[in-house]
């Protein structure tokens, strides 16, 4: 049903692939031989050094995969599916989808304000569905102003947040987080788990 409803409200703006920004970030392993811990990416080829001595190895992947399209670096729980609409170059997205949680990521080829981006995405959900209020939230480190849609349509709640990263004249970056709210209103164990990988690696390239 979520997913359903985030179709609609994205039916606004056209949208669809482009170089390797269309594939997945690969899973990341951490490779733990005696005390050391080694880094690695799915594919990537590393060199190791085991010295004289045996010593016991053991790999495990990481529970997250890393973003970092649209000059954004971050990280996302590793199950989570992966979509990239990249033919249009002047409305690009990426989506990020969870059980209950989902990030789209927007590069826009114009300036598009977190308040429009709002606006247009609430009217997809339908006269009298969605409601929008301006907020200042946090992702990673920083504060940003942003746009909540609060949305209630055939007895299911979301809430959206809309950040607009970063605006130029010709160009813009925003991020979204979708969330189908519980029973009780409350943010649900998905989004929680997200927020925390957010908050701890969240970063715009340099």
């Amino acid at each position: 049903m979520t997913r359903a409803l985030l179709t609609i409200a994205l039916c606004f703006s056209p949208v669809a692939i482009f170089s390797d920004e269309k594939s997945e970030p690969k899973r990341n392993y951490t490779l733990k031989i005696g005390d050391r811990s080694l880094k690695i990416t799915e594919g990537v080829p590393f060199d190791i050094d085991t010295g004289d001595k045996s010593q016991k190895a053991t790999l495990s992947a990481s529970a997250y995969r890393t973003f970092t399209h649209q000059n954004l670096n971050f990280d996302y729980p590793a199950h989570y599916s992966f979509e990239a609409d990249l033919t249009n170059l002047e409305a690009k997205n990426w989506t990020l989808s969870g059980n209950d949680c989902t990030i789209i990521v927007f590069g826009m080829g114009a300036q598009v304000t977190h308040t429009q981006m709002a606006q247009g995405m609430a009217g997809g959900f339908g006269k009298g569905n969605a409601k929008t209020r301006q907020a200042r939230l946090k992702l990673g480190k920083k504060e940003y102003d942003a746009s909540i849609i609060d949305v209630k349509i055939a007895g299911t709640s979301l809430k959206l947040e809309v950040f607009a990263i970063e605006l130029s004249p010709n160009s813009s970056t925003l991020f979204i987080i979708q969330d189908g709210l519980e029973d009780d209103g409350k943010h649900s164990d998905d989004y929680r788990a997200l927020k925390k990988l957010l908050d701890q690696s969240f970063t715009l390239k340099k």
